[in-house]
C-alpha cells in the first residue's frame, strides 16, 4: 500500500461514524501532524530549488556587470533579482527557525545545507547597493563634469515636454522666443517637480553667454511652462541607467505613510512631505560643483488657509516640522495654485472620515469669507485702500 496509501486510509478511517470520538480525536491529531510536516517539506524543497537558481542568476548578473564595466545594481535585470533575494531571505530564515529543524536535518542533511548556504549568500548580496553607491556617485560626478563642459559632445534626445523630471546637472538646448538661436544650459536647481508641474520654476546656468543675452547674467529663472513651449530638449547622459539612478536619488519615492500625491487637495492638519534639491555653491570651484547636488527631505504640516478672490488664489500657509539636512524650520505661504509643484505627498490621517469632515468644513468656511471678500464695498476697500 505505502506510505500515501496508508495516509488516505486514515483519512477514511477518521470519517467513519463508528470510531470512538478519543481514537478520532487521536487520528486526526496525527493526520493534522502529517500534514504540517508534508508543508514544511514543500517548503524546504522551494527553497533548495530557489537557493540554486538564485545563485545562477547571480552570477550571470556579475558576469554581465564586468563585461559592461558598470556597478551590478544598474543592471536592468537587479531590481527583479533583489527582490526575490529579499523575499528568499525572509522565507528560509522563517523555514530554518522550525523547532523540529534537527530531525529534518538528519533525515535531509545536503537540503539544509544549502539553503543555510543561500541565506548567508543573501545577506552578503543585500548590501551590494550599498557598497556599489561610492562607485555610482563617482560615475555620476564624472558625467555632471562632462554635461558643463563647452567643448564636450552631446547627443540630444526628443524634445522635453515636462513629462518626466529634469534633474540638477542635465544639459538641455531650448530657444526661450521666437526669432533668437538655440542656446544651451545646464539645469542648477531643477524647482520641486523638475518642472513637471506648470507653475514650477527651474534656475538654469547658460553653457557661454546666449546671443542678445547680458554676459554676465549666466543663471536665469525660466519656469516650467515657458521651458516646456521653448522646444526644449535633454543631452543624453553617456549611460541612462546612471541619470535614472540619479533620478531616483533627486526625486526619491515617499516613505510609506505618505502615499497620497497632495496636489491642491490640501486641508488645516495635513501632514506633507517632499524633497528639496540643492543646487552648487556659485562661489565653489569648478570641480566641486561638478558633484552631485544635495537632496533634502522634508516633513511639513499645514496650518492655515485663507480664502482669496478665486479659489486658485487662496493661501495655504505651511510650517516645516523636520529636515534632514538639520538646517531651521520655516514657515511658507503659497497661493493655491503654486501648491501642486510644491507640497509633494499626504499622510494618511488616523481617520478617514475625520479628515473629510474637516475639509468640507473648511471648504464651507473659504466660501463664506470669499462672499464676505467680493461684497463691493469691502472688495473696493481691500482693491483701493
Amino acid at each position: 500500500m505505502g506510505y500515501g496509501g496508508a495516509i488516505a486510509r486514515a483519512e477514511r478511517l477518521a470519517q467513519q461514524d463508528g470510531l470512538e470520538e478519543a481514537a478520532r480525536r487521536r487520528l486526526r491529531a496525527e493526520l493534522e501532524e502529517h500534514a504540517a510536516r508534508a508543508a514544511d517539506w514543500l517548503e524546504f524543497e522551494r527553497l533548495f530549488r530557489e537557493a540554486g537558481e538564485l545563485d545562477e542568476q547571480y552570477r550571470e548578473i556579475e558576469e554581465r556587470a564586468a563585461r559592461e564595466g558598470v556597478p551590478r545594481s544598474l543592471l536592468s535585470e537587479w531590481p527583479a533579482w533583489r527582490d526575490r533575494n529579499l523575499r528568499f531571505a525572509e522565507d528560509a530564515r522563517w523555514a530554518l527557525g522550525d523547532d523540529r529543524l534537527d530531525e529534518y536535518r538528519r533525515l535531509r542533511p545536503g537540503m539544509l545545507d544549502v539553503i543555510e548556504d543561500g541565506l548567508r549568500q543573501a545577506r552578503g548580496r543585500e548590501a551590494i547597493p550599498s557598497v556599489e553607491e561610492g562607485r555610482i556617485a563617482e560615475m555620476v560626478g564624472a558625467e555632471l563634469a562632462r554635461l558643463r563642459d563647452p567643448g564636450a559632445e552631446h547627443v540630444f534626445t526628443e524634445p522635453w515636454w515636462g513629462r518626466e523630471p529634469l534633474l540638477a546637472g542635465d544639459r538641455i538646448g531650448l530657444r526661450l522666443s521666437e526669432g533668437m538661436p538655440e542656446r544651451e544650459a545646464v539645469v542648477r536647481r531643477p524647482g520641486w517637480t523638475g518642472g513637471c508641474v506648470p507653475g514650477d520654476e527651474l534656475e538654469l546656468e547658460w553653457v557661454g553667454t546666449p546671443t542678445g543675452r547680458d554676459p554676465g547674467k549666466r543663471v536665469e529663472i525660466v519656469s516650467a511652462l515657458d521651458l516646456a513651449g521653448s522646444g526644449a530638449h535633454r543631452a543624453e547622459w553617456g549611460d541612462e541607467r546612471v541619470r535614472e539612478t540619479e533620478r531616483a536619488r533627486q526625486f526619491p519615492a515617499p516613505p510609506a505613510g505618505f502615499p497620497f500625491p497632495s496636489g491642491k487637495d490640501i486641508a488645516v492638519g495635513d501632514r506633507l512631505w517632499r524633497t528639496e534639491v540643492a543646487g552648487p555653491d556659485p562661489a565653489a570651484p569648478e570641480r566641486p560643483r561638478a558633484t552631485r547636488p544635495s537632496v533634502v527631505r522634508i516633513e511639513m504640516e499645514a496650518v492655515s488657509i485663507t480664502a482669496g478672490e478665486t479659489a486658485a488664489e487662496d493661501r495655504c500657509r505651511l510650517r516645516e516640522r523636520w529636515r534632514s539636512d538639520g538646517e531651521p524650520c520655516r514657515e511658507i505661504e503659497l497661493a493655491f495654485d503654486e501648491i501642486a509643484a510644491f507640497a509633494g505627498w499626504r499622510a494618511f490621517w488616523d481617520s478617514d472620515d475625520e479628515r473629510w469632515s474637516e475639509a468640507n468644513a473648511q471648504k464651507i468656511e473659504l466660501e463664506r469669507s470669499r462672499a464676505v471678500l467680493l461684497q463691493p464695498g469691502l472688495h473696493q476697500a481691500i482693491r483701493h485702500p
